[in-house]
Protein backbone atom coordinates (compact mmCIF):
# COMPACT_ATOMS: atom_id res chain seq x y z
CA UNK A 1 0.00 0.00 0.00
CA UNK A 2 1.01 3.89 -0.65
CA UNK A 3 1.24 4.27 3.53
CA UNK A 4 3.91 1.11 3.60
CA UNK A 5 6.02 2.20 0.67
CA UNK A 6 5.99 5.59 2.42
CA UNK A 7 7.04 4.15 5.67
CA UNK A 8 9.83 2.69 3.74
CA UNK A 9 10.83 5.67 2.12
CA UNK A 10 10.74 7.73 5.35
CA UNK A 11 13.10 4.76 7.04
CA UNK A 12 15.56 4.34 4.44
CA UNK A 13 16.26 7.90 3.54
CA UNK A 14 17.28 11.45 5.31
CA UNK A 15 16.68 13.94 2.92
CA UNK A 16 14.27 12.80 0.44
CA UNK A 17 11.16 14.61 0.83
CA UNK A 18 8.54 12.09 0.82
CA UNK A 19 4.62 12.80 -0.77
CA UNK A 20 1.69 10.93 0.07
CA UNK A 21 -1.76 11.56 -1.31
CA UNK A 22 -4.48 10.20 0.72
CA UNK A 23 -8.22 9.99 -0.90
CA UNK A 24 -10.23 10.66 1.82
CA UNK A 25 -13.50 8.76 1.29
CA UNK A 26 -11.48 5.34 1.21
CA UNK A 27 -9.99 5.82 4.57
CA UNK A 28 -10.88 6.42 8.23
CA UNK A 29 -9.75 10.18 9.30
CA UNK A 30 -8.48 8.60 12.28
CA UNK A 31 -6.97 5.76 11.07
CA UNK A 32 -5.22 8.66 7.97
CA UNK A 33 -3.96 10.88 11.20
CA UNK A 34 -2.42 7.85 12.73
CA UNK A 35 -0.66 6.88 9.65
CA UNK A 36 0.75 10.13 8.44
CA UNK A 37 1.31 11.03 12.35
CA UNK A 38 3.75 7.88 12.35
CA UNK A 39 4.77 8.51 8.98
CA UNK A 40 5.65 12.34 9.58
CA UNK A 41 7.65 11.44 12.90
CA UNK A 42 9.27 8.07 10.91
CA UNK A 43 10.66 10.91 8.62
CA UNK A 44 11.52 13.45 10.86
CA UNK A 45 8.90 15.98 9.42
CA UNK A 46 9.38 15.21 5.62
CA UNK A 47 6.01 14.45 4.44
CA UNK A 48 3.51 16.09 2.52
CA UNK A 49 0.18 14.51 2.77
CA UNK A 50 -2.45 15.79 -0.51
CA UNK A 51 -6.06 15.19 0.58
CA UNK A 52 -8.21 14.94 -1.70
CA UNK A 53 -11.91 14.35 -1.30
CA UNK A 54 -12.38 12.02 -4.52
CA UNK A 55 -14.08 12.58 -8.17
CA UNK A 56 -15.62 9.27 -9.12
CA UNK A 57 -19.70 8.51 -7.76
CA UNK A 58 -18.16 5.21 -7.83
CA UNK A 59 -15.23 5.96 -5.15
CA UNK A 60 -18.28 6.89 -2.66
CA UNK A 61 -20.63 4.31 -3.04
CA UNK A 62 -18.24 0.87 -3.45
CA UNK A 63 -17.12 2.26 0.55
CA UNK A 64 -20.92 2.41 1.77
CA UNK A 65 -20.96 6.55 1.46
CA UNK A 66 -23.35 9.00 -0.25
CA UNK A 67 -22.02 9.66 -3.60
CA UNK A 68 -23.84 13.30 -3.62
CA UNK A 69 -21.14 15.51 -2.57
CA UNK A 70 -23.55 18.94 -2.61
CA UNK A 71 -22.93 18.45 1.09
CA UNK A 72 -20.11 16.59 1.81
CA UNK A 73 -18.40 19.52 3.82
CA UNK A 74 -21.06 19.61 6.25
CA UNK A 75 -21.23 15.98 6.77
CA UNK A 76 -18.18 15.41 8.21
Amino acid sequence: TPVVAAAAIAAATSRLRIILTVTLPRRQVQDVAQDTAGIDALSRRRLTVLATIGSMDREYSEYGLDADRRGAGSRR
